[in-house]
């Protein structure tokens, strides 16, 4: 009878579960179901994510990379920099050890601010894999990085976890409904 919608925003983890909380407050505010999926719709494509992969097992393991690759890139420590945008997922660099992934991963948010999200409200979230130490630890160098925002830390998807492996960091951003 229209009460249940299905709303494909193209979101997932931490922005998903903002999309949620979004549709909750515009529920409160009288929207209809339609009137919601169409709105979270209408915003689906504004949110960046970065990931940052520590080692290469996983994807090798499930066929994301070869053997060869991943030996190669282990060895030279090699760190790959996800992006998940505009409904996929890409290469977005590959780096040199842990600290040139978070600063890659930093310096692509702030592009990003500065560029598509240049005034407008948004939230800023960092997820992880790995022990809530590893965690608080991303969530404090991110927090750091952007001292004018607020910066917001949850575990990682499973569903993607289960692609990428263990001590995977991930940093977001998604701009906010006016409700």
């Amino acid at each position: 009878e229209g009460r249940v919608q299905v709303a494909d925003n193209k979101r997932i983890s931490l922005l998903q579960k903002q999309a949620v909380l979004e549709a909750a407050a515009l529920r409160d505010k009288g929207k209809t179901a339609e009137e919601i999926k169409e709105i979270l719709e209408a915003h689906a494509l504004e949110h960046r994510i970065y990931l940052g992969v520590e080692s290469l097992k996983q994807l090798r393991k499930g066929g994301r990379i070869s053997p060869a690759t991943a030996a190669i890139g282990t060895a030279l420590q090699i760190k790959p920099v996800l992006r998940l945008w505009e409904g996929g997922i890409d290469l977005f660099a590959k780096v040199r050890g842990r600290k040139q992934m978070e600063q890659k991963m930093i310096e692509a948010l702030r592009r990003d601010l500065e560029t598509d999200f240049a005034g407008k409200p948004v939230s800023l979230y960092v997820a992880y894999v790995g022990t809530p130490e590893q965690g608080e630890a991303w969530r404090q160098t991110v927090q750091e990085a952007f001292p004018g925002h607020p910066v917001t830390k949850d575990v990682l998807s499973l569903v993607i976890a289960c692609h990428t492996g263990l001590n995977v960091f991930g940093i977001g951003l998604a701009q906010n409904l006016e409700i």
